[in-house]
């Protein structure tokens, strides 16, 4: 039910706080409880072989997660955490959470104010002043999260949040929050784990502000691209053992379309010599737009060989098989190692072949060396019968 709450004065704003912060604070106890769900684990990075002779020669512009490069040896993955709210706000499709009177700031993350309905004041959060609050009583599971209309964060970070999360904790919540636009795909990932099946679904909008009761919240087990080796298990079930039929085993996924989106970013300028070039090699091109969840699951299940600029789709390796060979193109103005991460957690043989960004200020367009990236191949399809 939607109530105006006199009280409640959002254009004032929240302080922003940590969890960690208002879990040492006496004053918000009564909010606020967490426990781990696992340990952090290190997982070993083995050595590119190929990237290994191109990247010491590459410029980089940003590196993604900040301390890692193509040169290291291991990571520290992040502790599985679950985080339990008690008569709280939740705001937007992201699940900004407001306890005790303070913006929880790590449900910020990936969140931006004219997406999500709200006003950033520097050491503050303030809602829309219009902003009415539905009360939702009971206890509430949270599948929201910043940015869930990009495949890579909702599939890891969204539905992949319940992979360390016991049985007898989802069975014990019969009540879901997701966002409202979730797309067909993301629809299909919550029915295949089978989340909706005899539980509330409760679409939440980009602007909506709830009050709710009881609020259980798993913590990302991705977080700053350092994947927890709990996503393997779990992408296995929803994964199953779908039926590869006439699907190439050698694939290449194809953004040229994405690429050609007014606005797109990282837009390969020499796509079409790519996909030439990997021709010869058995490789198929790929568009993963508008294919469906189940189709994209058997295709990354059945191949033996991807091949993929640095995308979203390649969130799908999840349901790759242990042993599958993941060449990663990078552009080197920016270069983000969140799939050799996840590969390693996969046991994938992941390599990276970098490309050049076009000069000039805030350029979109990049290429890839033909004789390097074929090289690359040729060397990874070898270790195959390895």
């Amino acid at each position: 039910m939607a109530t105006a709450r006199p009280d409640f004065v959002p254009s004032v704003g929240f302080p922003k706080r940590t969890t960690t912060d208002l879990l040492h604070d006496p004053a918000s106890a009564r909010h606020i409880a967490a426990r781990p769900l696992g340990t952090a684990e290190t997982v070993v990075l083995p050595p590119l072989a190929a990237g290994q002779h191109m990247f010491p020669h590459a410029h980089s512009a940003e590196v993604l997660p900040p301390g890692y490069g193509w040169d290291s040896a291991s990571y520290r993955s992040v502790t599985p955490w679950l985080v339990t709210f008690s008569d709280v706000l939740v705001h937007s499709d992201a699940g900004i959470v407001i306890a005790g009177g303070a913006v929880v700031a790590d449900t910020l993350q990936q969140t931006a104010p004219e997406l999500n309905a709200y006003r950033d004041l520097g050491n503050a959060v303030a809602l829309p002043d219009a902003a009415t609050i539905i009360d939702l009583p009971g206890t509430w599971l949270s599948l929201l999260g910043g940015n869930f209309g990009n495949y890579y964060h909702w599939t890891l970070e969204g539905i992949g949040r319940l992979a360390p999360v016991p049985a007898e904790v989802l069975a014990a919540h019969d009540a879901v929050l997701v966002p409202q636009q979730l797309d067909s795909v993301g629809q299909d990932g919550l029915a295949r784990i089978g989340l909706v099946q005899g539980r509330r679904i409760e679409p939440v909008a980009p602007a909506a502000t709830y009050r709710v009761e009881r609020l259980t919240v798993p913590w990302s087990v991705t977080g700053f691209h350092l994947p927890h080796p709990c996503l393997v298990p779990f992408f296995a079930r929803m994964r199953g053992d779908p039926e590869s039929g006439n699907l190439p085993r050698r694939i290449y996924i194809d953004r040229r379309a994405a690429d050609r989106r007014p606005g797109a970013h990282r837009c390969l300028r020499n796509e079409d010599a790519v996909v030439a070039a990997l021709a010869q090699f058995g490789f198929v091109a790929i568009r993963l737009e508008g294919m469906p969840l189940a189709a994209q699951i058997a295709l990354f299940a059945g191949a033996e060989a991807i091949v993929a600029p640095h995308g979203a789709g390649l969130a799908n390796l999840v349901f790759a098989r242990p042993g599958t060979v993941v060449v990663e193109l990078h552009m080197d103005s920016w270069v983000n190692w969140c799939f050799r991460h996840l590969a390693a957690v996969l046991a994938l043989r992941y390599d990276a072949v970098v490309g050049r960004a076009e000069s000039g200020p805030g350029t979109r367009f990049w290429s890839v060396p033909l004789l390097h990236l074929t090289a690359a191949v040729d060397s990874a399809l070898a270790r195959l019968w390895v």
